[in-house]
């Protein structure tokens, strides 16, 4: 048995994840299978190997769906109370590619939070469209992007020929948008609205969420299942809102062909399977909301009694997200104390906070042992000892947003080069760097490295951090558009 991991090193790993009994406060949301009946887990591991197949006939086929992915796709739209939706294994990667390319063309105007995922500003490069961002306000105490007002999008609708517009519904931080207000707007100004609800699948199934999309006028919603409910890694719904019968009925096939484009033609059963179950769950089991909230609610309460400065006041409170800032640790230092110490396994680190996803899957058991790792590591802080190494008195706050001096499609098109990346100040990126998770662009092509981006970087990357998207991180080199 240990010749045969030592020969496949990712199963080694995977089987040492196992082992080692990791609290996972990360997705996917079942939460390693917390969240499933008994009943299912036990026909999922019985036929694993038997169901693990190809399209075929006798059951049916992504391609044209016509039995049994089809009701379970109905099924899924009842419970949302969409027009349509499909079934995507790309992730929700895949659905804002698909979202973006069906929508808009090139040249097209498209209005984009500038703190979106990194997907979304990929399938921009891919559709050719001209970006007008839209820039978040700073909440500098917890040093996190806030969500987009309704007042910025109108400012520049009213002051542009746009095509579409895209929201985020939450941010990674859990910040909702007045997404019934900038829906109905939207609407009535024939602008096509996608969401990104990549991390609210789980709005719509209980009053304690915030608002979710496809109550309001939206057109086209992406949501991740995997993060919050009960889908399997990878999956993803890409929801066609009843409103877009009413203005843009006739991009309906052509997503449909986008979505045969991109998704792949060899779907995976076991994901297929994991939304036929998340349909299943959601609807004719919503009362497992009751408990998620119950949890959520002890969890804020419990934190605050320790300390009510270090809790993030979100929208969506299954987000808990932690800053020790006031005791000088980052929050890449408190993810490993707590993977090191506790066997806790948080969703995010960035240099300021940690996130820990609540959801479906998790129980009191799990939690109160997280809360009590919270007050010893606040107590031994308070005590001296644990030192921090001092990373946040480098770095007090993120990086201002850079100026976009060509379009992203053009940059990234274009012919480069690659230099050091302390001498690429002033130059134009040509690469999408993100720190990942949360996955937001720290450049994306076509934008101009400033000297505060570029010592940012190299702070991160000195740091261990998961910066990708520079393609020699090894010699601190970046790719820049060669003019």
């Amino acid at each position: 048995m240990n010749e045969f991991l030592n020969e496949t090193p990712y199963i080694k790993d995977l089987i040492k994840y196992a082992k080692e009994k990791i609290i996972p406060f990360q997705c996917p949301g079942h939460k390693a299978g917390k969240a499933y009946h008994k009943t299912y887990k036990s026909i999922l591991r019985k036929n694993l190997f038997e169901i693990e197949t190809n399209e075929i006939p006798l059951i049916d086929t992504f391609q044209n769906p016509q039995k049994s992915l089809k009701i379970s796709q109905d099924l899924m739209s009842k419970a949302y109370n969409t027009y349509k939706c499909y079934y995507i294994v790309g992730g929700s990667t895949i659905s804002n590619h698909i979202s973006i390319i069906s929508s808009v063309c090139e040249k097209d105007k498209i209005v984009i939070p500038r703190n979106s995922h990194k997907s979304i500003f990929s399938g921009l490069i891919l559709s050719g469209a001209n970006p007008i961002f839209v820039y978040p306000n700073y909440d500098y105490e917890f040093n996190i992007d806030k969500n987009i007002e309704f007042e910025k999008i109108k400012e520049v609708v009213e002051k542009n020929d746009v095509s579409a517009v895209v929201i985020t519904h939450p941010t990674y931080y859990g910040l909702s948008a007045d997404i019934q207000k900038i829906a109905e707007y939207l609407h009535k100004k024939s602008v096509l609205l996608i969401v990104d609800q990549a991390w609210g699948s789980h709005f719509r199934f209980h009053p304690f969420f915030p608002t979710c999309s496809t109550q309001t006028p939206a057109h086209i919603i992406v949501m991740s299942p995997h993060k919050t409910l009960f889908a399997f890694t990878q999956s993803s719904i890409l929801h066609l809102n009843h409103s877009i019968l009413n203005n843009f009925e006739y991009l309906v096939p052509k997503i449909n062909q986008t979505v045969l484009m991109l998704n792949s033609t060899s779907p995976s059963p076991l994901l297929f399977a994991s939304l036929d179950y998340t349909q299943y769950m959601l609807n004719n089991h919503v009362n497992v909301f009751e408990r998620l909230v119950e949890i959520t609610n002890y969890t804020i309460k419990k934190i605050k009694q320790i300390d009510e400065e270090i809790i993030f006041p979100n929208d969506d409170k299954t987000k808990i997200v932690l800053n020790l800032s006031k005791y000088g640790l980052s929050g890449y230092e408190l993810e490993q104390i707590l993977v090191s110490k506790y066997r806790i396994q948080v969703e995010m680190s960035d240099l300021f906070n940690i996130l820990i996803l609540l959801t479906v899957g998790d129980r009191y058991k799990q939690v109160k042992f997280f809360i009590n790792a919270i007050r010893e590591i606040v107590h031994e802080l308070k005590m001296g000892t644990i030192k921090p190494n001092s990373v946040i008195r480098k770095i007090s706050e993120y990086p201002d947003w850079p100026s976009l001096a060509i379009s992203p499609r053009q940059a990234y098109i274009s012919r480069t080069r690659e230099i050091p990346i302390n001498q690429s100040i002033g130059k134009i990126s040509a690469e999408i760097v993100t720190t990942y998770p949360p996955g937001i662009p720290i450049l994306i092509p076509g934008e101009v490295i400033t000297k505060q981006i570029a010592d940012y970087i190299l702070c991160e990357i000195e740091l261990g951090t998961k910066i990708t998207g520079i393609n020699n991180i090894k010699e601190r080199k970046i790719r820049v558009v060669d003019v």
